[in-house]
This record gives structure tokens, sequence and C-alpha cells, in this order.
């Protein structure tokens, strides 16, 4: 099986396609903020080389770090030219969202309408593709930038657990659905974390032990054959399944599946593709 090696995030390239060329990011956003009176601005911008297209460009985001993980303050999907209003906010923060394109730049812009002392801590700019990019920086309690940082693996996800010439990660913010999770997996460098076996379910456990993280994405596919459930990946039957009782139940057509570490919730549950969840990833790494 192929070996792979994790690597930093600021690493990984955007690519997009112009006029048969291919075209890489390498460099964070360029982040500004601004502070008023009664507004608080926060504007994080990519540019790329020549001109840029955004067909392979997933999502870009403004995240915020929490004691429960990363908020999505602003998660723009599929962005295009004309795609300026389908911005996905947070239901807790008055802010008022602008994304623009401008010949290789392309910009996501909050404006706190009520800012507050809530609203200091770390902040992150991030685009994904198959693979990702950002910067994060931390505002202080007069609303001004502190310091600024590139993104690192530390910062996103719990970890690592080391098993079997093998690392796992527990991510501490949501994928936007399962899809989303498994992109990040491999922008790591592996895959949603397939759960062989006791040792493998006990690793997640662990990672997930001193944590506000209550559920989390795992690799596993309810196949058209009933109650048969495989790893998308491999195609292999899953051999280590610990029900949560009453599971699996295909609720509202329930094909991908999740641990959960809240008293009731405990063990593997079946859910669906397209809900927001913290996930694991796994990586094989060097001997």
């Amino acid at each position: 099986m192929q070996k792979t090696h994790l690597t930093c995030l600021l690493l990984y390239f955007i690519s997009t396609t112009y006029a048969d060329e291919h075209l890489q990011f390498k460099a964070a956003p360029n982040v500004f903020l601004m502070n008023a009176a009664n507004e608080l601005f926060l504007k994080c911008t990519w540019k790329g080389k020549k001109s840029l297209s955004l067909v392979q460009v997933k999502s870009i985001q403004i995240m915020k770090e929490t004691e429960q993980g990363f908020e999505e303050i602003a998660t723009l999907k599929h962005p295009d030219v004309t795609n300026m209003t389908s911005v996905q906010t947070h239901p807790k923060y008055d802010i008022e969202v602008t994304y623009w394109k401008h010949q290789n730049c392309f910009t996501l812009s909050v404006l706190f309408t009520k800012p507050s002392l809530r609203d200091a801590g770390k902040y992150t700019c991030l685009a994904v593709e198959d693979e990702a990019i950002g910067s994060s920086f931390n505002v202080n309690a007069s609303l001004n930038v502190t310091s600024k940082e590139d993104c690192s693996v530390d910062q996103w996800y719990f970890g690592p657990k080391t098993y079997n010439n093998r690392k796992y990660y527990l991510s501490k913010f949501g994928a936007l659905d399962i899809d989303d999770a498994i992109s990040r997996c491999v922008s790591l460098g592996g895959y949603l974390m397939e759960v062989d076996d006791k040792s493998e379910f006990r690793i997640a456990n662990d990672l997930a032990a001193n944590t506000k993280v209550e559920r989390a994405f795992i690799a596993g596919w309810h196949a058209e054959v009933e109650n048969k459930w495989i790893y998308r990946r491999t195609g292999q039957a899953m051999t280590f399944l610990k029900w949560r009782s009453g599971q699996p139940d295909n609720l509202n057509t329930e094909h991908c599946l999740e641990i959960g570490f809240k008293e009731n919730e405990k063990d593997i549950n079946d859910i669906q593709c397209s809900f927001t969840n913290a996930f694991f990833c796994e990586i094989e790494s060097t001997p």
C-alpha cells in the first residue's frame, strides 16, 4: 500500500485551469481587519497568477475557534463569478457578508454590525479545493489583530494517535458534508478513518476524550445490498461495527456512519451523508 506523508496545509496548492495553463496558489490569503466606533470589518483575499477560475474550488470560509471547535462564520460553497449571495452564515453572529472576484483575486468579507468582546479570538481564512490553503490570526479585546500564523495540522485537528504504522486525527471543526470530510482527509495525505477493529475504535474514543466533540464521521457506506456496509475507498466490506442501541435504523436514508461520544449517543450510528459533522482521518505513516 502506498505510503503518504503529512504536510502543512499551507503547502498545498489550489489549482485551476485557464487557457489550458495550470495555475497554482502557494501563499496564504491576505487578511485585513479594520475597526471603528461601531464596526468591525474582516476581509480575506486570495491572489493567484494571471487569471483565476473558481470552477474547482469547493468552498471559501471564514471560521472562528471556540471551545467546541471551529465555527463557520461565513462559508461560500462552489463560488463562481456570479455567486454573490449564497453564503452560509452562523446564526449567532450579526454580520453582513460580501463575496467578489476581480481579475486574479477573489475575496470574502464580513462586516460585524454589532461588534463586541465576544468577537475577539482566533479566526481563520480558508479556501478548499481537493486540498486547502489558508492562514489564521488573533483578534484581541480591542478588536485589533495581535498575531498572524499559517495554517497547521495542530491548529485544525486533535492528535495524532499512532497505531500499526498509521496516524489518526479528529477534526476540531465540522465538515460541510461527507464529501467535504473525505476531501479534507485526502488533503492531509490520508482518508476518512476506517475502523477495522476494537483497537481503532478505542483510538477514536481516545481522540475525542477531553474535547467538546460529540460525534464525528468515520468511513462506511450503506451498499445497495441490504444491511451490508462497505468502505467506498476500497469496496471492501466492513469488519467491525459496534452499533449504538437501536441502530442502524436508516432514518431518512442514512447511508453514512458516525461515532457518538455523548452519554446516551455512544458507539456507531448511521447518519445522513449531507449532515455537517466533525470527522476522523487515517494516514499511513513511514515506519
